[in-house]
């Protein structure tokens, strides 16, 4: 029998003897398979000047288990086409001999032995970029030997 990805089908038995055809069975269903969902949005788990280190959360398997992830980036220096830089098992990986400054955007999307389901939202991020300025510079105590001041994390 014929089924299609992802639907629930429905199934019930009668036996057939010489004498003819018995009575239905109680009707079962099961969910058919399909390729996996998308997995969450790309994160940035740490950066350097010349490398990202992406990760996401895997999606839901959907019937059969998750095989690989495939992580694609683009760029504005490549016309904004995605290429592939990653496939494999693991829900992170370290993309080095970036630009710094340059802005990247990253998707992933996983297969399972059905097939490849829907790519993830897009990351826009960068290499590492020069600090912005840390915010509220204040003197939090001083005395006549010592001044300590106190200050925001800068946005990046």
């Amino acid at each position: 029998v014929a089924v299609k990805p992802g639907v629930t089908h429905k199934y019930t038995v009668r036996a057939v003897n010489a004498i003819g055809v018995g009575l239905p069975s109680a009707s079962s269903g099961t969910h058919a398979a399909s390729p996996p969902g998308a997995p969450g949005l790309p994160f940035i788990a740490f950066r350097t000047l010349t490398s990202l280190n992406v990760q996401w959360t895997p999606p839901a398997a959907l019937g059969k288990p998750i095989e690989r992830y495939r992580l694609f980036m683009s760029s504005i220096a490549d016309g904004g086409v995605y290429t592939e830089v990653y496939s494999g098992p693991d829900s992170s990986f370290t993309k080095s001999s970036l630009i710094n400054g340059q802005e990247y955007r990253f998707r992933v999307s996983a297969i399972n032995s059905i097939g490849e389901g829907p790519p993830s939202a897009v990351r826009e991020t960068s290499a590492c970029l020069k600090p912005s300025l840390p915010g509220d510079f204040r003197v939090k105590s001083r005395d006549e030997y010592h001044i300590r001041v106190e200050w925001d994390v800068p946005e990046s």
